[in-house]
């Protein structure tokens, strides 16, 4: 050891510091430089940056005599020119885009838009041991609306990017697959982009392409922790070896200032085949053990029940009234516009706006929503004008007050006469009659409530609720199902799909619990049916207790239900585990994730 420090001290590329210290030589330190470290970016003001960033570094801790004795001895410049090193230029865009739009050749504008550039030509065909990165986050709605022509090139056959085919495409789908373009085998690559791709639809293109070549090496996942200050982006950390890989690890950060300070995080290995083109996510082993054992005897949500979005008028602010007082029928309320207004309390149902629920508690309506549709046999129909006239005269008024507003919307079947109607009409037998479940689409953990009163809602595929309601050939009790969902483990799949939002908010929506694995009922064994009905009993005693808790007037009080309601929540718990047979599993474990 000590005599290749010797060695590399008298070839100068090591120069001895305060306390027997050593540092890399300016000589040293510009050879790298000139010709081990290379940059492309179209902004010319972040590649003059870039240069300038790059010689203060070059120069630093370099004494003067040293610098200048070097210049003098070589017949050059203290600061070399990186001209070569760090080029403007477009890094996705090479001269195919020429075929593809010939036409840039005559639109010297376009030109310097575009800024082909071919990397081949440029730095000698050679190809890089390590690119880092941070791509622009860009989604396909402002590449359209800033550079159309740029978009549309992407997209073609031209561009031969295979990121590009998604409907929905992100910029730095295309810029993970040029760097695996550039990387020479057995090269390594980190880039710093938003960890979305790993469970949107649109990510599919780039799951599959890192998953097919098993060259993701580790992933550090920032969930919610924010990494660039002022700006909410959502972020991870993703390092790639261009190598036949058995394995990667990831790491969930949970404290930010906490990983700056150790540049680590808890780690987690898996084996590479965990990854494919399907949603990325990350369960412990003995979660994926216990469910892989009860595999056939689950079935996925959506083939015992339906789940369905809300009442959708497309114009909630007009529909949606909070009440302020009700007398003799007539409900009196503060509009949109801020103006008192009354109308009949007949036309209107209960409904829920903007609050959270919790789990096997009762819902309790804040709003009431204006509903001018009556039960014909099986279908919802809406009022004619006649009938408002007749039976709802000070709501039809009101309404006349919005006409403008509400003729605006985009309706096909809109005619002078159903000018009032709902937006779209799907879900309007859902708030007729029955039970259902009800959940916030946003939520921290399972919500899933009961209701017999037919509360409405509204919202399309993002929330803000959601409704299940079973099919008619599903025997198991729906507080049955209700339970199954608020189970822990049943919450962890969703947790482990789920988008995250600040707060430890992540969806529960449709396409996150649609496939959730639903264990079966055997109804000819009657210790599944017994585990069945003390289910039940004690969804229904959980609803209870909560009933009293929200009743009683002092903190002691509730306090005291709370415990009971904890004891048979642990009760609860116990009965799902038996069924998919996860009474061993560490409960405290599987929440890391």
């Amino acid at each position: 050891m000590k005599n290749s420090l010797d060695m590399a001290i008298q070839k100068g590329l090591l120069i001895s510091d305060v306390g027997n210290n050593f540092k890399l030589s300016y000589e040293k330190k510009r050879e790298i430089l000139r010709n081990n470290i290379w940059g492309v970016d179209i902004d010319i003001l972040a590649v003059e940056v870039a240069k300038f960033s790059l010689l203060i570094k070059l120069i630093e801790d370099s004494s003067l005599y040293e610098m200048e004795s070097f210049a003098k001895n070589n017949n050059c410049r203290i600061l070399p020119s990186l001209d070569n090193n760090i080029k403007n230029g477009n890094s996705l865009v090479d001269e195919k885009y020429i075929e593809f739009n010939s036409n840039i050749l005559n639109d010297p504008e376009m030109v310097e838009k575009i800024k082909i550039f071919n990397w081949e030509n440029e730095f000698a065909g050679e190809k890089f041991d390590a690119i880092v990165g941070n791509p622009p986050y860009i989604r396909v709605q402002n590449m359209v609306h800033f550079s159309e022509n740029e978009y549309e090139y992407y997209k073609s056959a031209v561009s031969k990017y295979e990121t590009a085919k998604s409907d929905l495409l992100d910029k730095y789908f295309l810029f993970m697959e040029k760097g695996l373009q550039l990387l020479k085998p057995k090269g390594k690559m980190g880039y710093i982009i938003p960890h979305k791709f790993m469970l949107i639809k649109s990510g599919t293109s780039l799951r599959k392409l890192l998953s097919e070549k098993k060259y993701v090496k580790q992933i550090i996942h920032f969930g919610t922790e924010q990494v660039f200050k002022g700006r909410s982006t959502y972020t991870c950390l993703l390092f790639i070896e261009k190598n036949e890989r058995k394995t990667f690890e990831i790491g969930f950060v949970k404290d930010i200032n906490r990983f700056y300070a150790t540049e680590s995080a808890e780690m987690k290995e898996y084996p590479i085949e965990y990854l494919s083109a399907a949603p990325w996510t990350f369960l412990s082993n003995e979660i994926v053990q216990t469910l892989e054992k009860k595999r056939d005897k689950c079935q996925p949500l959506d083939s015992l029940a339906d789940i369905f979005v809300g009442l959708q008028t497309s114009a909630d602010p007009i529909y949606i009234i909070e009440s302020k007082s009700e007398k003799n029928g007539f409900i009196k309320f503060i509009d949109c516009n801020g103006i008192e207004q009354e109308i009949e309390a007949a036309i209107t149902k209960p409904c829920i706006y903007d609050m959270q629920l919790e789990k096997y508690a009762k819902i309790e309506e804040n709003r009431r929503i204006i509903f001018p549709y009556y039960q014909e046999g099986k279908k919802q129909v809406l009022y004619s004008i006649d009938e408002m006239k007749q039976l709802f005269p000070k709501t039809l008024k009101y309404f006349e007050s919005f006409k403008e507003e509400l003729c605006k919307r985009s309706i096909n079947n809109m005619s002078g006469n159903n000018w009032y109607q709902f937006g779209r009409s799907q879900s309007l037998k859902r708030f007729v009659k029955g039970e259902h479940l009800v959940w916030s689409v946003l939520a921290t953990q399972g919500n899933y409530v009961y209701d017999t009163k037919t509360i409405c809602f509204t919202g399309g595929g993002n929330g803000p609720f959601y409704g299940l309601e079973k099919k008619d050939d599903t025997k198991e009790s729906l507080f049955y199902i209700q339970a199954v969902l608020n189970y822990w483990m049943i919450e962890m799949i969703v947790k482990s799909k789920a988008s995250k939002f600040r707060g430890d908010y992540y969806s529960h929506g449709k396409q996150f619990v649609a496939q959730l694995p639903i264990y079966r009922i055997n109804f000819d064994d009657s210790n599944e049916v017994k585990i069945h009905d003390e289910i039940v009993d004690t969804v229904k005693n959980l609803m209870k207790l909560k009933n009293k808790r929200d009743e009683q007037q002092t903190k002691p009080q509730k306090e005291t239900y709370e415990r009971l309601i904890q004891i048979e929540d642990n009760k609860l718990d116990g009965l799902i585990s038996k069924l998919y047979g996860a009474e061993n599993c560490r409960r405290e474990d599987l929440d890391e994730e």
